[in-house]
């Protein structure tokens, strides 16, 4: 044998043992794989090679299944179908064949397959066979069954929800989901919703605040977005809904669930209850307003009848004992000159009183300046005739008010002052004004023994009559007290809106 002979066979055996090692390294990989079924098949589909994971796919081990057809890992609707070969057809016709469906293994069960198939050729192009490559898609499938049944489910449910609408939208508001109850409420229908962003359901001036944006924002930070708002149908006419927006995660991908109830018959009936309510309300100030200025005429009409009648009565009769008395001679008994001078004190004590009832029941302070003044002279009448000395303090003078407000507010800070002689046993009191905002504050306060608030019925009627009459023009009094702890009563009375 020659040199150059020895030198061929020496590269041919080294060639063949090349590829014997590829083939051994090639079939040693494919052994390993567990998760995949790996096969090849003759031209006709005759299983002619199987690895580790056709046999935990499958079932068979390789000397049941060598030599036999792939129509043993087909179902036999399949197999009546020719559907292996219209595989191996489209492998052969296309370069590959891709499939996912229902297969069967040795014991008869089945799952659900995703398949590759290949053809195998020669260098020189003579078709061989085919590989296949199968994997186990049976849980995959389950879940996206359970998906599927699940978002059915969901579907089902929404469309019979006709009282509520039900939708969803994507992370940035456009609509991906309608319900019947969307359609019957907001007058789309899933064709024309779906696309669409949310702002479409809400009014121009919602849109203009960024309202829509600013609802999912507040879902997004707080797992949910509650509102009341008026919305707008597709054909422009408005409703009053209840709704709540919250977000759904979703593999990182956030989007959202509006459920909205149309509430526009009970908005409706609450503002027309909310309407009687201020119309009855302003009947009561009305009725509130008339008794107090009635009763503030009575007053001023005792008060005229007593400085314009009684008191110029008993004026008249003084100076007609005056007369008299002149008239007597020096030669008259004391005792009758000691009767006419009895009966002159009398007198002057009644003119007195009358004309400190005439003042009480009419002080003209009320009808000439405003409440501040009206208290200061209150605080000198009370030191002059109670001897209670009473501590004026204004933070900031309120505006003018009316007549009725200013005699109710009067009377009663004199009812607190008169309860502060008669029931706490001071003789010092204190009197605070303030406003601010609108809001009309008066504090009465004492230091005397104080009292059990819920006992102000049997106490001060009239005080309790005042704080009714104060509640109803929509003012509040509000009394601090406790035996043995002073006492302090505060009118809150809002003098901005009072019809």
């Amino acid at each position: 044998m020659t040199e150059e002979n020895q030198k061929y066979l020496s590269l041919e055996k080294r060639q063949a043992t090349e590829v014997y090692a590829g083939e051994y390294l090639l079939r040693a990989v494919i052994e390993s794989v567990k998760d995949y079924a790996i096969l090849t098949l003759d031209p006709f589909g005759v299983v002619t090679s199987w690895n580790e994971g056709a046999r935990r796919l499958l079932g068979y081990n390789a000397a049941e299944i060598i030599g036999q057809t792939l129509h043993c890992f087909y179902l036999p609707e399949d197999i009546a179908a020719a559907k292996p070969e219209r595989e191996m057809q489209t492998a052969l016709s296309t370069g590959r064949s891709e499939d996912e469906s229902w297969r069967v293994r040795q014991d008869g069960s089945r799952f659900w397959c995703n398949e590759i198939m290949t053809p195998l050729v020669d260098d020189s192009g003579h078709h061989l066979g085919f590989a296949k490559v199968s994997q186990d898609l049976t849980e995959r499938k389950a879940a996206e069954e359970a998906l599927r049944n699940s978002e059915e489910r969901l579907r089902v449910t929404m469309d019979s929800i006709r009282d509520f609408a039900i939708f969803t939208q994507d992370h940035v508001g456009i609509i991906t989901g309608w319900n019947v109850g969307a359609e019957e409420i907001f007058g789309y229908d899933a064709a024309e919703a779906v696309g669409q962003p949310n702002a479409i359901v809400f009014t121009p001036e919602d849109r203009a605040h960024d309202i829509p944006i600013l609802e999912m924002t507040q879902a997004r930070h707080e797992g949910r977005a509650e509102d009341e708002r008026w919305h707008i149908r597709k054909d422009g006419s408005r409703f009053f809904a209840s709704g709540v927006l919250v977000p759904v995660l979703d593999h990182r991908t956030i989007s959202y669930v509006k459920v909205a109830r149309d509430l526009t018959e009970r908005k409706l009936a609450e503002e027309q209850l909310e309407a009687q309510v201020r119309e009855r309300t302003a009947q009561v100030r009305s009725l509130v307003t008339e008794l107090t200025l009635s009763e503030q005429e009575e007053r001023r009409r005792i008060s005229s009848l007593l400085h314009d009648d009684l008191q110029q009565r008993l004026f008249s009769v003084n100076f007609q004992l005056a007369t008299l008395a002149h008239a007597l001679d020096q030669d008259e008994p004391a005792t009758v000159r000691q009767l006419l001078n009895d009966i002159n004190r009398a007198l002057q004590e009644s003119v007195h009183i009358v004309r400190e009832l005439s003042v009480d029941l009419s002080p003209p302070v009320l009808n000439n300046e405003g409440l501040e003044e009206a208290i200061l002279w209150l605080a000198s009448q009370m030191k002059q005739q109670h001897g209670l000395e009473v501590d004026v303090q204004v933070t900031q003078n309120p505006p003018p008010m009316e007549e009725d407000l200013r005699v109710l507010l009067f009377q009663t800070v004199r009812e607190l002052l008169f309860n502060a002689v008669k029931h706490a046993h001071v003789n010092s009191a204190a009197v605070a004004l303030s406003y601010a905002d609108g809001l009309l504050r008066i504090d009465v306060s004492d230091q005397g023994q104080g009292f059990d608030p819920s006992q102000i019925g049997p106490m001060s009627q009239g005080l309790l009559h005042s704080a009714q009459r104060i509640q109803l023009i929509g003012g509040r009094l509000q009394i601090e007290s406790a035996p043995g702890q002073g006492t302090l009563v505060t009118l809150f009375i809002p003098l901005q809106n009072r019809s």
